[in-house]
């Protein structure tokens, strides 16, 4: 079941980001390996209302951030949006250790989709480091087009993926 995070969510959302952790390492990405994703950006994320979870037997098993925009998508380098239209942005997307390899984020992924046609908005842009394998491979899977790359922070570069929802009616 897909539902937005509670406040006392929060330390099961920390706990899959520090599982997460050492699993990135292993591809050299660099991705998560600092502070970031804190606490406190999971809770801000929270009280936005813009953390989403995957609930499965009252346990969570993974989650996402779905935010209605990012600064640095701004500006893209090598290469261009497939379109100019309202959208949102995947961030801070987590499996549980424990669920890999289950479909878990491909279903959390669609699930959003559908969160976002909702809201009347039909593109979702997300990035990731070129070596985060599992994550391009599902982008990949879902549809996403690698449209350039994005530099996060003033320099951190990250590929990025945009998605176009179904059309408008």
């Amino acid at each position: 079941m897909l539902r937005k995070a509670l406040m006392e969510d929060a330390n099961a959302i920390m706990k899959m980001i520090e599982q997460a952790r050492p699993l990135l390492a292993l591809h050299h990405s660099g991705q998560w390996q600092g502070k970031e994703p804190s606490m406190g950006t999971i809770l801000n994320d929270i009280k936005l209302q813009q953390y989403w979870v995957l609930e499965e037997n009252l346990s969570i098993c993974a989650g996402a951030a779905l935010l209605p925009w990012d600064e640095d998508y701004q500006v893209l380098h090598e290469g261009q949006w497939l379109n100019e239209e309202p959208y949102r942005v995947l961030h801070r997307f987590v499996v549980a250790s424990t669920k890999l390899r289950q479909g878990l984020g491909k279903q959390l992924i669609q699930q959003l989709e559908q969160v976002t046609m909702s809201q009347g908005v039909y593109n979702i842009k997300v990035d990731t480091h070129v070596r985060n394998v599992p994550m391009v491979r599902l982008l990949n899977q879902l549809g996403y087009i690698r449209c350039g790359v994005v530099i996060l922070k003033g320099h951190l570069i990250r590929e990025a993926f945009q998605k176009r929802l179904r059309s408008r009616i």
